[in-house]
């Protein structure tokens, strides 16, 4: 028995010139599609790469008709500037009644550290350093002095 393998060599040819010819029909497709349309060429890879996310969550992937029956994104309306602007002006009110209030506040300690001061005038009574010795031997004078200090003088926690 003797085969011959001439017949198997076309029918091989033929057949790879085949796979040949329609590889390269596609891939002339594949280029002119390219060349024709790149949004439609990225928007192919995005579907691809949705359908790749969608398969490894586990998901059906959504076919291109339920894509296009999705309504399309809705735009929000600008943001009204407005309340902002009224916010702003109640802070520049607030802020001008606090440096009101913090000028009251630097006013009130001047007076108060004037009447913490000595008295140098000249009706003022000025008590000797001898006279406030023979006070506090006084015991009356002593415990009345201990108690002015305590009520006021510097709180305990400062002292």
């Amino acid at each position: 028995m003797h085969f011959d393998v001439g017949p198997f060599v076309v029918i091989a040819g033929a057949a790879m010139a085949w796979l040949k010819q329609r590889s390269d029909a596609k891939a002339r497709r594949n280029a002119q599609t390219a060349q024709a349309d790149p949004d439609e060429q990225t928007r192919r890879v995005q579907e691809d790469i949705r359908r790749k996310i969608d398969q490894r969550r586990g998901a059906a992937a959504p076919t291109a008709f339920q894509r296009e029956q999705e309504p399309p994104p809705v735009r929000e309306a600008p943001p009204d500037f407005s309340e902002l602007d009224a916010a702003a002006e109640k802070q520049k009110r607030i802020f001008a009644k606090m440096k009101e209030l913090e000028a009251a506040n630097a006013e009130a300690d001047k007076r108060a550290a004037m009447l913490r001061a000595p008295s140098t005038l000249p009706g003022a009574p000025a008590l000797e350093s001898g006279g406030w010795l023979s006070e506090l031997r006084n015991p009356l004078n002593a415990r009345r002095a201990m108690v002015l200090r305590e009520i006021l003088g510097a709180p305990v926690a400062l002292r």
